[in-house]
């Protein structure tokens, strides 16, 4: 969408240029923000383009051509493409949120979350292919990390329906029961925290129920082997609360849903 803007910004006064003043639009298109470069270049192409208006051009073929165009005109169309063109932010500008993922931190650790439909699969494997690891939460301090992290990172609370979890949204993490029915590990580490509806050693869980005092999840509704934090209560209707934003839930792993990765040090 940023980059559409820089483009559709450049192309309709490079177009518009070449109605007014009889400019081969070709030309002109020259001078004009490219697709895909540095805020500093987008700068100069700008400034470029204001010169060949009539300022100074290095042709005067160009230049006469413009030399009516007032320099008033000339400020105009600066600011109007520095506001429109350049006030979003790129995909690879400094910053916490790149496109389809955000990055945050907890305790040395650095986190994804990234806003791409995989299974819980797929996203185990992309973790791993990122150098990291589906998330891994080990404390409530943690768990409170997490799930600020996705409540700033502007993921809407209904972006994606789950059937299979009571109709809420859903963001992936590292546990599952797969190889072994009632046997919760979180798979990376293949660290088990959950067996048949107790914890295993105190280990840390946030189970759907447990802040109402009564653990509801996992339950295994017909075959769940995938854990993921839920965004809202489940099930959505009114009346019946199994667990609530921020909780866990055991779910289909063939949902496709955003998901979490973690790594083991600290990343820009």
């Amino acid at each position: 969408m940023c980059e559409a803007r820089k483009a559709g910004v450049s192309q309709s006064f490079t177009f518009s240029f070449s109605l007014l003043y009889n400019v081969k639009y070709s030309e002109l298109r020259l001078l004009t923000v490219p697709k895909r470069s540095t805020k500093q270049s987008q700068m100069k192409k700008v400034f470029k383009l204001a010169t060949y208006a009539g300022i100074g051009g290095r042709t005067g073929k160009l230049s006469s051509k413009l030399e009516a165009f007032s320099k008033k005109a000339v400020y105009v169309l600066i600011a109007l493409c520095m506001t429109v063109g350049f006030s979003c932010k790129d995909d690879d500008d400094d910053g916490g949120d790149s496109g389809n993922s955000t990055y945050f931190h907890h305790s040395g650790h650095s986190y994804l979350i990234v806003k791409e439909l995989k299974t819980w699969s797929a996203a185990f494997v992309d973790a791993k292919a990122k150098g990291g690891y589906l998330v891994e939460i080990n404390s409530q301090e943690e768990q409170n990390a997490v799930y600020a992290a996705i409540q700033a990172s502007g993921i809407s609370t209904t972006y994606k329906a789950v059937p299979d979890g009571g109709g809420a949204a859903y963001i992936w993490i590292g546990a599952s029961d797969e190889a072994t029915e009632g046997k919760w590990i979180w798979a990376y580490s293949n660290t088990e925290f959950w067996n048949n509806g107790a914890p295993v050693e105190n280990r840390y869980h946030n189970w759907g129920g447990k802040k109402s005092g009564t653990v509801n999840e996992p339950d295994d509704y017909d075959g769940q082997d995938a854990a993921a934090i839920g965004l809202a209560k489940w099930p959505t209707v009114q009346g019946i609360e199994l667990g609530v934003a921020g909780e866990w839930n055991d779910i289909d792993e063939s949902n496709t849903l955003y998901y979490i990765v973690e790594f083991d040090e600290e990343k820009n």
